[in-house]
């Protein structure tokens, strides 16, 4: 047994690294900048903190591509974006250069990561548009929240396991009003379905709740793409997880 999980972690070891090579020379080929989807033409720094292994994913725009096809759809109407869990700033930076949002707030508790978004926001001149934060809890949220548009507000948290502390029923009350996305994670004790359906009772009825399922990638649709080997192709389709991804997306029932 002890072999097969050596031999398991080095297998997926080994596919992280053939990751980040392919990531590294898409890299290159597009100087550093999203070729496809809705952040076309988002510049991402050639050195990350964070996502190196889902650099090529991202350049060729399948990168949770669940997710960033969801903005345009929820920001209907709506400018400010609240990121948790930036990391190197996809997300905060991508709404941005996009014009899904006129203004972010990203929390993110890493320095060096942090310190990557905001010379990446300079990179992509919208530094003035953006407020970069460290590590964020439950009192700092409903703070935040008693400052914000909530009816204008679309709010992000992607902190690996840490939605299932910070989402309180008092965070859901103090938010009520944005919409709400949680990238729902597996816990080392608790399923990531007892960590939805714990969420989704603390939301109460001030939310109505749309899942949304890990989906199918077709790199082969991409004409860039035409420059790599199938296997080079299809291995940039994977994402690294152990289990198949859920969102959860909570809008509030009544239009505010």
């Amino acid at each position: 047994m002890a072999r097969m999980i050596l031999s398991r972690i080095g297998y997926r070891s080994l596919l992280t690294r053939e990751k980040i090579r392919i990531g590294t020379r898409l890299s290159a080929e597009l100087n550093h900048t999203v070729a496809y989807g809705p952040f076309k033409g988002l510049i991402l720094k050639p050195k990350s903190s964070w996502s190196r292994a889902d650099r090529g994913s991202m350049l060729l725009g399948i990168y949770e591509r669940e997710v960033s096809d969801l903005l345009p759809q929820v920001f209907f109407k709506r400018s400010v974006f609240v990121n948790f869990g930036a990391a190197d700033g996809f997300y905060a930076l991508g709404v941005l250069t996009s014009g899904l949002a006129e203004r972010v707030i990203a929390f993110e508790q890493c320095e060096k990561s942090r310190n990557i978004l905001v010379s990446s926001a300079t990179l992509n001149s919208v530094s003035e548009k953006l407020t970069v934060r460290g590590k964020a809890d439950e009192l700092c949220i409903i703070k935040l929240a008693s400052h914000l548009p909530l009816n204008k507000s679309v709010v992000l948290f992607d902190v690996e396991g840490a939605e299932y502390t910070l989402l309180s029923e008092a965070v859901f009350s103090a938010l009520n009003g944005a919409i709400i996305i949680v990238e729902i994670h597996r816990l080392r004790d608790i399923g990531s379905q007892v960590v939805l359906s714990t969420l989704i009772k603390r939301s109460g009825r001030a939310y109505k709740v749309k899942i949304i399922k890990q989906a199918s990638r077709d790199p082969l649709s991409l004409p860039f793409t035409t420059m790599l080997s199938d296997d080079e192709a299809w291995l940039l389709c994977s994402e690294g997880r152990g289990y198949r991804q859920v969102w959860a997306v909570f809008e509030p029932s009544v239009i505010m």
